[in-house]
């Protein structure tokens, strides 16, 4: 057992009932308590009330006759304390936040201070073994390619959030000037046309904006929806996938045509010039204009952009706008299901027996909807509880769970987080009101409208983590940093009209050669390969 750092030693006075069978008085822990001691980040609930006011911490003592030693590391310095712990051989049994990549977990179980959960998983994990045989997703990132599991990733598998961005539009701007939905380019072109200019607002001022985002915000730039109808694009990191053979989008000539026409859109008026700088409460500040609405049509990663959730009258006139078919024919959702590119949590060679068993039995309650519910939320009975009778899911299946925030407790910390797994199916069957234009029905809002988007789900996508060796992922990473980098910031010049496409396309790919796009598709590809 390591030597206490920044360590919580915690006993409850519930746990000393559940311990000793004492009145509630005694806060010591009876001899012989096994001690489990494990590395985890602090949150803002967590530092401001301490981890003995922690609902699940709280569970996990009582239900396995534990206390646990923590290790306490603010999250911005997650990664560094991690790094230093290890290095220094005096690190802990258990890492409930280690945030261990893909490399990292072959690296360290190579050094035998990651212990193989292979076995503890079969012994004493049923839950995590029928994800693993369930879940090829988590399967292909959980399993090193030397066969063992070093770490496990969490996941809640949400499914509106693997289809971003999204673009809704103004259904009663449409309904007002008697417009379809659009479906092509032409289409959406000549809509932004008639909500600038043919007043659907009804306050007789020229102050409707067609379209606009924000940036700094989930998946609100503009440039993913305006270049997606033209050629497949995922604005994380500009990589498409076809036959096999990986390519960079932003070389192909259709990524060019789609810049033409962004560029003819803005130049004419009909992209918001400030939907390339400013933020989501700028944003917010138009859209929520108390006279009338201003914005037509906007990107977002979810619809509630800046909106007040609690004044549906304005954000219920918007519906999501599914991917629009380009003049080549082109209609494409961008796709980033889960990647389980990093494992939280991880055994570390300092557990003896006991600690490894409690801890890996813990990690199995926790892939139950009630454990993973418990890691979001703390454990039935407040924040959630499993449903009331006649209670109805996304899609108006019966609900698996309800949720009630307005519950909270003061000075309570619900949220360890722990490393979890939230099914997609119980994801789905998350209880909500079925009238979706207000904020009880949104969640069944955003499934609803993801279903219009999913139809659209390419058959190949590049995945956002892969198993590399060391060298080869500070590559990966360092590529990934500069073309994505540099990519934006030349997508949003060429439509704003700051370079012209025309003129500057060929010095764009010179740059892009140059930044060494050859060795990063070769590197890309051949980690691909090795995956598929």
């Amino acid at each position: 057992m390591r030597k206490s750092m920044l360590s919580v030693f915690l006993v409850l006075l519930v746990a000393s009932l559940a311990f000793a069978g004492g009145d509630g008085e005694d806060s010591a822990a009876p001899a012989g308590t096994p001690v489990l001691d494990a590395f985890v980040i602090s949150t803002g609930e967590w530092t401001d009330y301490g981890p003995e006011n922690n609902r699940l911490v709280e569970y996990f003592q009582n239900e396995y006759g534990i206390v646990f030693d923590f290790i306490v590391a603010p999250e911005e310095s997650q990664d560094d304390q991690k790094s230093l712990l290890l290095a220094s051989g005096d690190y802990p049994s258990i890492f409930f936040h280690g945030n261990f990549s893909r490399p990292e977990r072959q690296r360290y179980g190579r050094l035998g201070v990651l212990q193989a959960l292979n076995d503890l998983i079969e012994e004493y994990a049923p839950n995590v073994q029928n994800v693993l045989l369930s879940d090829e997703g988590y399967a292909a990132g959980s399993i090193a390619p030397d066969g063992n599991i070093y770490g496990l990733p969490g996941a809640e598998i949400c499914y509106h959030c693997f289809y971003t961005p999204k673009m809704w539009i103004n259904y009663d701007w449409l309904e007002t000037l008697g417009l379809e939905v659009p479906t092509t380019t032409d289409e959406f072109e000549a809509v932004l046309e008639a909500f600038k200019n043919g007043d659907p607002n009804g306050n007789g001022i020229a102050d409707e904006i067609p379209f606009s985002g924000a940036q700094q915000t989930w998946y609100a730039e503009p440039r993913g929806v305006l270049l997606s109808p033209f050629i497949y694009v995922d604005i994380d990191h500009y990589l498409g996938v076809e036959n096999g053979q990986i390519y960079m989008s932003a070389t192909q000539d259709a990524f060019r045509d789609g810049l033409l026409w962004a560029a003819g859109l803005y130049e004419r008026g009909l992209i918001d010039p400030l939907a390339f700088t400013q933020n989501e409460d700028a944003f917010g500040v138009v859209a929520q204009n108390p006279d009338a609405a201003l914005v037509g049509s906007y990107a977002a990663g979810h619809q509630l952009l800046g909106f007040n959730q609690d004044a549906p009258e304005r954000w219920s006139q918007y519906y999501v706008l599914p991917p629009l078919e380009g003049p080549n024919g082109h209609r494409e959702a961008t796709f980033r299901g889960p990647s389980y590119g990093a494992a939280n949590f991880a055994i570390t060679d300092a557990a003896t027996d006991e600690i490894a068993q409690i801890a890996m039995q813990m990690q199995n309650w926790l892939f139950t909807t009630e454990g993973g519910l418990s890691a979001m939320w703390g454990p039935p009975g407040e924040l959630w509880d499993f449903p009331e009778e006649g209670a109805l899911g996304m899609r108006g299946q019966p609900a698996a769970f309800n949720t009630y925030f307005d519950r909270a407790v003061p000075g309570v910390v619900y949220g360890f987080e722990p490393p979890f797994y939230i099914s997609l199916d119980t994801f789905l069957a998350w209880g909500q009101d079925q009238n979706i234009d207000i904020f009880a029905g949104y969640e069944r809002r955003l499934t609803l409208a993801t279903d219009t988007v999913a139809e659209f789900t390419p058959d190949e996508v590049v995945p956002t983590s892969f198993w590399m060796s060391d060298e080869d992922a500070d590559s990966y990473a360092q590529y990934l940093t500069e073309f994505k980098s540099f990519i934006d910031q030349n997508v949003v010049a060429f439509i704003t009209g700051q370079q012209d496409v025309r003129s500057g396309w060929d010095a764009f790919q010179d740059d892009l050669l140059r930044l060494g796009l050859e060795d990063y598709l070769e590197l890309v590809q051949a980690a691909y390969d090795a995956q598929n």
